[in-house]
């Protein structure tokens, strides 16, 4: 009820991401003609009573001043005053703007200055970089994690963003001065409107000690508040004007892409000003390179099915085209096509709201906002065969599995291939249907105590809700067992009432029409959190800015995950069976939820409460020719777990669940740990700054990573299942240490360039261990994380500006790194405990690349844009006028695998060389926004266009580590497969075409192994 009652306040007040983030404006107020400092001087930003008076050196300092671009306005008894526009504010960043003040006696006019953005910011001590909304407009990309990705520090690869050879879940995300990380898988948590973004701010290292949670980077992201005037703004953009599963404009294909966003600001009543930003995106399939698939009458194939029922139910067969000859015919030729650029049943839909109110009542600003984003996929499968290969070293390095085979027909006299595989076309309808749900609502309250000192209070709630399910049983849990509730689908059990009766076609094995294609799983997590964090800030003179503060926040986080299938037959056949052996039977993993998935708040099944705290303390000191950040933080990191007392000799109750007795079971201790943060900057010259920093961090795992019912943890430990992502028992927080150097450089009044050095020791992160198990144990040796893995991370980043010269402003964003580890994942070491052959396998600590190691990286962007009343004149008018191409180049270097035995398999596959010693290919894409914005009457009209890897470059992402290739799973060069092709003489070219064609045009090319391919997307934002 709490989250419906919300979800109404935030439809009432329009809410979005409150809190947002402040920096501070600096500088000195002289006489033009002698210099001297101008004593009680006003500086004041325009429009607002926020301002400061000089002190005896005609220094003046303006605290809590809004991200964004100011006008400031110096003036002076006996002089003209001065107005300085366009003045950049970043978040937490001092902003220097001195004036020059003319005497009345000399009349000059009114002086009026329009600022340009620095290239070199003596006050930053640390890699950081800014983009702020206007670029973000113009930028080919959309979303704050790839505006992220294009920095230098930062590795995008497999869904994950690393900075500087961290683990993807290492990244912090701020928003509006706010920790918004996913504490249970890690993330951000909630969903930012690109369109109300007023700046992305981020920081690869040596953030201050107000921030922590985040061994990796800190990605902030500062949102757009109310407006003095009204603002309205509306946006599209699509890539369905083409014909689905067909090459349009430049080979392209229609995804079924289209997004539309509104937004909207001004005042309400007095001091009230309001924004709203409203976004919904539909995609009818994930954009990957899906060649078509044509079979038709090119090979022969037996038919021998027995089977009663249809492939697929028949209205879904004219869309897929998968001729089947029970149907009518007598042909025996396949008769199987497939359309490019598509995924039947693969559709992804979000609705996302952002919003605040702002009330000015100075010397009290307060500001409430909040969030609510909601969506919902579909997880179709394009594969045509459920190999479902199991990554090493990395979560998708491709294998294949051994077993398929051939057979010669005697009647047909012709040679056929049967992989053996089940086939998944014909359960595309009934795919796993995923609801995710977020929402937030937030408070912040400013006190302007004095000029020179204020304190905030924020205090905020948010709420995550995740369902995934079979989309016909939905939350009948017994259903999803019943021959009966699954008849109607078409859905038939084996003798065995554990899986459907397979059907064969073409001699292959299909899997009949109606059965799910990801499966028969039933799960729902729901958590939230309270926090609330306090910052006290205080100005001494224009030297020392003191900072003092304090955050504290608690979860409820509740899991409920039950392997339904076995749910009926367990019940049918054990009538007395209590819920805890029920539970344990059905592998349910449950807490915060009872076994039959009702909500509880206490007992053994009760939420984990987790509570995170911590308090910092800072001092900027910004003198003449050095800045010093040097702070303190201390974290407070309680789970609300409990580990064994004894981890190998564990105790279970009479239902076989895990003794919750004080001789088993044991709080584990909260950790509590203290983090210094230093940082230089050596101004030599206004164009040449040198900085240096230090700084330790420490960030608890992902609470998946810790949390596990009792009756799923209770089957995995009693069983001894390899299970290769189970949870750690007392994990402590992971600890970095990093140090980061280097010097920025302006050359002219145009171009600068940041040159830096990093290194950073990363310690006690996650890694699979096989605890053995004590004599006597009622149990057998078990996998659990534990605190084992280590990295250091090493390299040399490069950024260049060009300010906008001649219409064009450019950046270069570089990163040469090495990244070196015992374990690229907590898993990593999986293979290893597997394969060993005692319970007590060894694992050598010493460090290879990492799988995301990529030793080079780069972005080259260039805005080419004309102005207002620009260009060559034709009639009188301006064609070019407002027009701007967006270019945006991005490369890199391949990253590690290792290449397998051939003739090795699953999880048994043996290394053929050192671990990671090979490297995929290098990657180049080109992508492309054009726009041209026209006036008519008080609206602006953007029209643009849109382009995705403008080349089409295939670019090879990953590969099948046994032949290191994207096209070819190796399989015809193993032995087995290479007897098949020689056994058959006249066929065997025919068994390696067909096995090629067919294997290659879905398998292959459903596997992530390709980056994107080109995508045009038009687009038309109006604004007034």
């Amino acid at each position: 009820m709490h989250k419906w009652i919300l979800i109404a306040i935030l439809c009432i007040l329009f809410p979005v991401a409150a809190m947002a983030q402040t920096g501070k404006i600096a500088g000195k107020v002289t006489d033009r003609e002698t210099g001297e400092p101008l004593i009680g001087a006003n500086v004041v930003i325009e429009g607002t009573d926020r301002g400061a008076a000089t002190n005896i050196n005609g220094e003046y300092v303006i605290l809590n001043v809004p991200i964004g671009k100011v006008t400031l306005v110096s003036s002076y008894i006996g002089y003209q005053q001065i107005t300085i526009r366009d003045i950049l504010i970043k978040s937490n960043e001092t902003t220097s703007t001195d004036f020059r003040l003319p005497s009345e006696a000399f009349k000059v006019g009114e002086v009026e200055i329009i600022a340009e953005k620095p290239l070199v910011d003596k006050n930053v001590t640390n890699s950081k970089s800014t983009v702020t909304q206007e670029e973000i407009e113009n930028l080919p990309v959309r979303g704050v994690e790839n505006i992220a990705a294009l920095q230098a520090g930062t590795v995008s690869q497999d869904g994950d963003l690393h900075v500087r050879g961290s683990r993807g879940d290492m990244t912090g995300y701020i928003v509006d001065g706010v920790n918004v990380n996913d504490p249970v898988y890690g993330g951000r948590s909630l969903t930012v409107i690109n369109n109300a973004i007023a700046e992305v701010n981020f920081q690869a290292g040596g953030y201050s000690a107000e921030f922590g949670g985040a061994n990796g980077g800190l990605i902030s992201t500062t949102t757009r508040t109310g407006s003095r005037k009204y603002q309205f703004g509306l946006e599209a953009y699509t890539d369905s004007w083409g014909t689905p599963g067909e090459e349009n404009f430049l080979g392209s294909y229609n995804y079924g892409l289209s997004q539309y966003v509104m937004t909207a600001a001004g005042p309400l009543v007095g001091p009230v000003r309001f924004f709203v930003a409203g976004q919904n995106t539909f995609q009818r399939t994930p954009a990957q390179y899906r060649d078509p698939m044509d079979l038709a009458n090119k090979y022969d194939m037996a038919l021998r099915s027995t089977a009663a029922h249809a492939v697929l139910a028949p209205e879904e067969q004219a869309k897929v085209g998968i001729f089947d000859p029970r149907l009518g015919s007598a042909a025996k030729k396949v008769d199987f096509t497939y359309p490019g650029g598509l995924i039947y049943n693969n559709a992804q839909e979000a609705y996302a709201l952002n919003g605040n109110l702002t009330i000015d009542l100075n010397p009290i600003n307060i500001r409430v906002g909040g969030t609510y984003g909601y969506s919902t996929v579909r997880d179709g499968d394009y594969t045509v065969g459920t190999t479902n290969p199991v990554p090493v070293d990395g979560p998708v390095q491709r294998g294949y599995q051994v077993g398929r085979t051939a057979y010669f027909d005697q009647t047909a006299q012709q040679w056929f291939y049967n992989t053996g595989e089940n086939i998944s076309y014909g359960n595309q309808h009934r795919a796993l249907q995923t609801e995710s749900e977020n929402y937030s609502a937030n408070l912040k309250m400013t006190h302007l105590l004095s000029q020179n000192t204020f304190y905030e209070i924020f205090v905020n709630y948010f709420g995550n809700f995740n369902l995934a399910m079979d989309p016909y049983h939905q939350h009948d849990l017994f259903a999803y067992g019943d021959s009966a509730a699954n008849s109607p689908l078409g859905y038939e059990f084996r003798g065995d009432g554990i899986g459907p009766l397979p059907i064969e076609l073409f001699g292959d094995q299909y899997e009949v029409y109606g059965s799910p294609a990801r499966g028969y799983a039933y799960q729902k997590d729901r958590y939230s959190s309270i926090s609330a964090k306090l910052n006290f800030v205080h100005q001494i003179g224009r030297t020392h800015e003191i900072k003092l503060g304090g955050e504290a926040s608690q979860y409820d986080v509740r899991q409920f995950d039950i392997t339904p299938f076995t749910l009926r037959s367990f019940v049918r056949n054990n009538p007395d069976a209590t819920d805890g052996q029920i539970a344990v039977s059905s592998r349910t993993n449950n807490y915060g939820y009872n076994e039959w998935g009702i909500p509880v708040d206490d007992g053994a099944n009760g939420p984990k409460k987790p509570v995170f705290a911590s308090v910092y303390a800072l001092d900027k000191i910004e003198l003449e020719d050095l800045i010093i950040n040097v702070g303190l933080r201390w974290d407070f990191i309680d789970t609300d777990t409990k580990e064994f007392v004894d981890p190998n000799k564990i105790k279970f109750d009479e239902e076989g669940l895990i003794s919750q007795k004080d001789d088993n079971l044991k709080d584990v201790e909260a950790s509590s740990t203290f983090s210094p943060r230093l940082g230089f900057s050596f101004p030599v010259t206004d164009q040449t700054v040198f900085y240096a920093q230090y700084g330790k961090f420490v960030q608890q795992s992902r609470l998946r990573d810790v949390y596990l019912g009792s009756a799923i943890s209770a089957n995995n430990i009693r069983g001894g299942y390899a299970i290769q992502n189970p949870v750690g028992y007392g994990l402590r927080p992971e600890t970095t240490i990093q140090y980061d150097f280097g010097f920025r450089q302006q050359i002219g009044e145009n171009l600068a360039f940041d040159i830096g050095a990093f290194y950073k020791d990363i310690r006690d992160q996650i890694q699979q261990q096989q605890i053995p198990a004590a004599s006597g144990a009622q149990h057998r040796a078990y996998f659990a994380w534990i605190n084992g893995d280590f990295a250091t991370t090493s390299g040399l980043s490069l950024k260049i500006d060009l300010r906008r010269t001649e219409r064009i402003q450019a950046s270069i964003d570089y990163t040469y790194a090495d990244a070196r580890g015992t374990g690229s994942a907590p898993s990593s070491a999986f293979r290893a405990l597997w394969l060993s052959p005692t319970e007590t396998p060894y694992l050598p600590k010493y460090t290879t690349s990492l799988d995301f190691d990529q030793t080079h990286r780069g972005a080259l962007n260039i805005d080419y844009r004309f102005s207002n009343n620009d260009g060559p004149e034709i009639g009188g008018m301006h064609p070019f006028e407002n027009l701007g191409l967006n270019m945006l180049f991005t490369f890199n270097s391949g990253h590690p695998y290792t290449l397998v035995d051939e003739n090795s398999y699953d999880n048994r596959r043996q290394p053929v060389e050192v671990l990671n010693e090979s490297r995929t290919p290098w990657n180049f894409q080109l992508d492309a926004r054009l726009d041209k914005t026209v006036t008519i009457a008080s609206l602006d009209f953007n029209f643009y266009v849109w382009v995705v890897n403008l080349l089409d470059t295939r670019n090879v992402t990953d590969v099948f580590i046994q032949s290191g290739s994207a096209s070819d799973d190796g399989y015809l060069s193993t032995t087995t497969g290479n007897q098949l092709v020689q056994a058959y003489e006249a066929y065997g070219s025919v068994y390696s075409d067909l096995y090629r064609e067919y294997y290659y045009q879905t398998n292959v090319m459903n596997a992530p192994l390709y980056g994107p391919p080109r995508q045009v997307r038009l687009g038309l934002r109006i604004d007034f």
